[in-house]
Order: structure tokens, then sequence, then C-alpha cells
């Protein structure tokens, strides 16, 4: 039934099985040989490249075709120790556009997002690879379509910073690295818009406060533009104060007055200039001037 049908070749002694090798014995040895001649000093393919058409059947053929755990597994125990064939080589920039346009439209499933991600958890980026990264994403502008779809994607996940917190040196590098550029009106709005309606919760309060403790106001000193006076009166316009914001605008009023009327009595005592240059510590009490 698994008979063999073997063809002398003109008088060359060799033989040629032609069907399908029916004995495993066989078709592991078979297997084997193929490995060796492919692993060996001088491989077949040395040198030699397939052609576009040879490419496209190769790749018909494979489509659709699972590979199995253990494949899987055999594949990876036999690369393991092996230095990769692009170690020291850089792909062209026609091969790049090429791998490019192929990958466009394909949708990755779930769970190969969920092995990309995994692998890559294993492998920290170096630094320099860190700088290729943001040296190839600066000025480029994402269209509004990309920004709904990556929101959309981003929805529902957990943050990679839950219940992680930057060191020092980062928040330093990060304040450096923003100093010195403007947002613009729409950045502002935008970041307006996205904060409203998040009540800060009470540890954040707590933080802010401390942050700010021993500073100066920053509008101690400075006026309000007329063209700011208007913004801030057109967003409070209709706006629903609650009970507890009123009482600490009340607050906030008296204590403002209350420095005014300190900073025109040490100019009445002192004089203007000397007063000027009084600066109160935020921990010291007030001066209190005995006028008797």
């Amino acid at each position: 039934m698994y008979g063999e049908e073997k063809n002398h070749c003109c008088g060359s002694g060799q033989e040629m099985t032609q069907g399908i090798i029916a004995d495993p014995q066989k078709d592991e040895e078979r297997r084997r040989k193929m490995s060796k001649a492919k692993n060996g000093e001088n491989p077949r393919m040395l040198g030699r490249h397939h052609s576009e058409e040879s490419r496209k059947k190769m790749s018909e053929a494979l489509k659709g075709k699972p590979i199995s755990e253990e494949s899987r597994r055999k594949r990876s125990e036999a690369q393991k120790g092996r230095k990769s064939p692009m170690l020291g080589r850089h792909l062209s920039e026609e091969t790049r556009k090429k791998m490019s346009e192929a990958r466009k439209g394909k949708v990755r499933s779930e769970e190969t997002r969920k092995r990309m991600s995994e692998a890559r958890k294993r492998k920290p980026l170096s630094e320099e690879s860190r700088k290729k990264m943001s040296e190839a994403l600066k000025g480029k502008v994402r269209s509004e379509e990309t920004r709904k779809k990556m929101s959309e994607a981003q929805k529902g996940r957990k943050s990679p910073m839950l219940g992680r917190h930057l060191s020092e040196e980062t928040r330093k590098k990060m304040s450096a690295a923003r100093k010195g550029k403007p947002r613009s009106e729409e950045t502002r709005k935008k970041i307006s818009v996205a904060r409203k309606g998040k009540p800060l919760s009470e540890e954040t309060r707590k933080k802010i406060s401390e942050a700010k403790r021993g500073k100066r106001r920053p509008m101690s000193v400075r006026h309000l533009s007329e063209e700011t006076r208007k913004k801030i009166s057109a967003a409070q316009t209709g706006a629903q104060i609650s009970e507890e914001i009123k009482r600490e605008m009340q607050a906030a009023r008296q204590l403002y007055l209350m420095h005014r009327f300190q900073q025109k009595l040490r100019e009445a005592i002192f004089g203007k200039k000397r007063a000027e240059m009084y600066v109160r510590p935020a921990s010291t009490p007030d001066v209190v001037v005995n006028l008797s």
C-alpha cells in the first residue's frame, strides 16, 4: 500500500524516489539531512537569493497555516544562543518603506498585542534607543483621526504609572525640558477642557498647599491686564458656585484686604521705599505697630 516507485537514471546508479515517504524513520532522516545542509559551513542558499516570484509563491503557501505551540517552542530552542542575522547591519530606506507599506492595514489581534507587550517588558530600552525614538518623533504632528484612534484604544486600560512614582531626578529632567516652552492658546484651551469636572482629591489639595507654602503669591505685586480680567469675568458668568467655594472666596478676600491694610500701614510708618523692600516670611506673624 505504501510502495515506493523508483526510477534509475541513465547509467548513473542513482535512485530517485517518487511519491510520499511513508516511513517515519526515513522522514526523520530526511529532515536531519535537510537541517544539516542548511546549517553547514556552506549552506545551499549562501550568496543566492529567491526571485520575486518564488517569494510570492512561498508567501501564498504559508498563508492561513497556523504554527502549533510545539513548533514555536522548537523554533525558539533552535534559535537560542545564535547571533541575530541583522547584527551590525542596517535596513536601507527602500526596504523600510516596503516593510511599512506591507504592514499597513493589518490589525494585530489582542493576543498578539499581549505577547508583544510581554516580550518588550523584559527588554529595557537603552539610552541610545530612547534618543533615536525621540529624534524620530520630533516634528511629527498626529492627525485628528490618529488622536481619536489612540484615545479609543487607551480607554478602559489602566495607566502604566498606576501605583508608581517618578524619582526626583526624573522630575527635575522633565521640568528642565519643559522650561521656556510656551503653550499655544489652543493647547491651553484643551488642557482647561480636560480638567473641567475633575475634582481634586484631598491628598492632592494638601500636596499643592505644601508646595506653595513659603512662596510669595504670584499676584502679590503684579496686576491683571484688562484682557485677562475680561476672560475671567466671561468664564465665571453663569457658573454655579458652591457654598464652600463662596466661603473660601470670602476668606481669601478678607486676607487680601488685611494684607493691603498692613501694606498701607507700613508705608505710612516706614515710607513707601522701605515698605516695598519689606517682605514678610510666610512663617512669621504680622508686625503689630503700637501707634499710641
